[in-house]
């Protein structure tokens, strides 16, 4: 095996458990029903989406990028897992609604922000929510410190189209999408910042060492993240859960 293989190997082992922000987020899969038809709308490297197959929903994780649809599908097999609980598809938000409605629950995390028309995409998911089904939907807060390596870009280059969002801000858009906001929450405080923004910084290092070092800080910084909720500090994620009457 070559060097750069078991990197990347030993990265996809060590690295996922102690992904911070991505860990305050998967939390939120409590808010879903175990059972549920659900949809991660942007489903990135399938965190999410494995996270809410193992609460015993079924669900259909889409993105864009149809290479990734090919390594999920493999690493489901390789986890045992069938189509009928969790499968992938590729899909654009802003074409349509997904394949596969009504859901019981969508969700839709740190995906917005990409998206130049945010709009029309939370329109069509509210299309393939079914009534009274859930989306929960996680974005950055314009008032928060931006992460570092963070960038604006006035195209979908893959980068943040906008900084964030304001509560009001999201709060209209749920509304125009014809759903109810019924709670409110954030993700990311003191302590999950700043040790994304040095993982962050020791990630561009590359090389093993780099990656060990990353690892430690990450293993030192997981229990302080959870005096994260005490503290009086901005956090850099806005949560919503949002009804469809």
């Amino acid at each position: 095996m070559s060097g750069d293989a078991w990197l990347r190997r030993l990265r996809r082992l060590l690295l996922p458990s102690f992904d911070l922000m991505l860990l305050e987020r998967c939390r939120l899969a409590r808010f879903v029903e175990p059972g549920s038809l659900v949809l991660d709308a942007g489903c990135g490297d399938g965190g999410m989406a494995f996270r809410l197959a193992r609460r015993g929903c079924r669900v259909l994780g889409v993105t864009h990028d149809g290479n990734a649809v090919t390594a999920l599908r493999e690493r489901r097999d390789r986890l045992g897992l069938v189509a009928e609980t969790i499968d992938f598809a590729t899909c654009d938000l802003r074409d349509g609604p997904p394949p596969d409605g009504p859901f019981d629950a969508i969700v839709c995390f740190d995906v917005l922000e990409h998206i130049l028309d945010d709009r029309a995409a939370l329109g069509h998911l509210a299309a393939a929510l079914r009534d009274g089904g859930r989306l929960l939907v996680t974005v950055p807060d314009r008032s928060a410190p931006p992460l570092w390596g963070d960038t604006v870009s006035e195209t979908e280059d893959g980068g943040h189209v906008r900084q964030g969002y304001a509560r009001e801000e999201l709060e209209s858009l749920l509304t125009d999408a014809g759903l109810r906001p019924v709670r409110w929450g954030g993700y990311g405080g003191f302590f999950a910042r700043r040790a994304t923004n040095v993982s962050r910084r020791l990630e561009r290092r590359g090389g093993r060492l780099w990656m060990l070092l990353r690892f430690l800080w990450l293993v030192a910084m997981r229990p302080l993240c959870r005096l994260d909720p005490l503290l009086p500090c901005p956090t850099y994620g806005l949560f919503a859960v949002a009804e469809k009457p």
